[in-house]
Parts: C-alpha cells; structure tokens; sequence
C-alpha cells in the first residue's frame, strides 16, 4: 500500500512487490513513517504511534518532536522514504530504507525559513526492526539511523 500522501508532505519511493508476512510488516511500518512525519510537523505525537510502535520507538518520537519544540523550529514541506530493502519471516522484519528530508522546510523563530538541506540534513540509511507476536499486530521496535548517506 502506498501510503504517500502529498498534503502530509510525505513521498514513499520504491515500494516492493513483496506478499505474506513482508507485506504486512510493510504495510505497517509505512503507517508508522506517516505518523512519525505528522508528529514532525503537527509538533505533537500522533496518536497512532503508541499503536504501532512499543515504549521506546515512542520515544525517539517524541525527542524528535521535543527538540524541534526547544529550538522553536516548525518543520513543514517535503520528506521522501525509498525503501531499500524488507526481509521478514512471521515473527520479525527488517526494513531498510534511505530517509530525505532536505526538501523539507524549516521555520526558525524569527520567521526565517531554509531547506533542511540548507540547514545540513541529509539523506540517510535508517533500519527498522519489526516484530510481531501471535494474535497481535506488527509492531516497530527499533528505529537505527545508521548515519551513513544513501
């Protein structure tokens, strides 16, 4: 499922043709890449993150959203997600994708808005670990910016 969604901001590249366990972990983990961009740019944590995600994946959200709020920066515009890689099994996935905010905008204090291009973000490899339990759905349990470019 192709969850872009132009008015979010947000641009999924890539998406394999992948079926069974893998389609399912995918289908989740780019739910939870479109609520983690929401609660980039709403400033607040969505609420169907704590849905998909466990305890401490919510809290790379929510620092993410905490440190924009301590600097007064407002991010708005565009992200892009190319999906990499997905390995899955019934029990756990792994999915690799190349994260690019740098069309995306920042608005400082002051009014002054750059690219995050500008302001030094760039594109960057980030694995995701996927877990799922018997009779529960998937869940994102890791988020690893790996901080190598891509």
């Amino acid at each position: 499922m192709d969850r872009s969604d132009a008015a979010l901001g947000i641009q999924f590249e890539n998406l394999p043709d992948v079926t069974g366990d893998a389609r399912a972990a995918l289908d989740l983990y780019t739910l939870f890449e479109v609520e983690f961009w929401r609660s980039t740019t709403e400033g607040a944590v969505s609420d169907l993150i704590p849905a998909v995600a466990n305890p401490a994946v919510v809290g790379v959200v929510q620092t993410q959203v905490d440190g924009n709020a301590s600097r007064n920066l407002k991010i708005s515009g565009q992200t892009g997600v190319r999906i990499l890689d997905v390995v899955a099994d019934a029990a756990s996935a792994t999915i690799t994708t190349c994260q690019d905010p740098t069309a995306a905008l920042v608005t400082y204090e002051d009014g002054s808005v750059v690219s995050a291009g500008e302001a030094g973000a760039s594109a960057l490899k980030v694995v995701a670990g996927l877990r799922k339990e018997p009779d529960l759905p998937w869940q994102v349990v890791t988020v690893e910016n790996s901080g190598e470019p891509c």
